[in-house]
C-alpha cells in the first residue's frame, strides 16, 4: 500500500556559493527530491529544525565551526555527505569523525550523488 500523501526526500543543501546551491537543487529537484538550500551559518543553524531526510555539506568556504553542524546531523540520525574541493585521507577522516557517510570531491559526478542519495534514503 503507498501512502498517497507522502512527499518527496527534504535534501538539506549547503554551500557558500549562490550558483553551485542553485544548480544542486535543479539537479535534485529533477531527479524527484524537494531541496532547502542555505549558505551561512545562520541559516544552517535554522534549516537544522526541518524535517531532513539527508543532508549535503559542501565545506569549502566554512570554518571548523561546519563540523559541529555535522555532528548535529549526525546526532538526529540524519545521513550526512560531505562535499569538498580537494581530497585529502585528512579531510575524509574529518568527515567521517564527524558523521559523514562519504565525501565527494568536486566536480561531482551526478549519476554517482545520485546513487550515493539512493543508497542512503533506503
Amino acid at each position: 500500500m503507498t501512502d498517497e500523501t507522502a512527499q518527496p526526500a527534504l535534501i538539506l543543501t549547503v554551500d557558500v556559493n549562490q550558483r553551485n546551491l542553485a544548480l544542486l537543487a535543479q539537479v535534485l529537484q529533477q531527479a524527484g527530491y524537494r531541496t532547502l538550500p542555505v549558505s551561512t551559518i545562520t541559516a544552517l543553524d535554522q534549516a537544522l529544525e526541518a524535517p531532513i531526510s539527508l543532508a549535503l555539506i559542501d565545506i569549502s568556504g566554512f570554518g571548523a565551526d561546519i563540523w559541529q553542524r555535522c555532528e548535529r546531523l549526525h546526532e538526529r540520525a540524519i545521513p550526512l555527505l560531505v562535499i569538498s574541493a580537494r581530497q585529502s585521507a585528512a579531510l575524509r577522516q574529518a568527515s567521517a569523525a564527524h558523521g559523514a557517510r562519504d565525501m565527494l570531491v568536486k566536480p561531482l559526478v551526478i549519476r554517482e550523488l545520485l546513487g550515493l542519495i539512493r543508497s542512503l534514503l533506503q
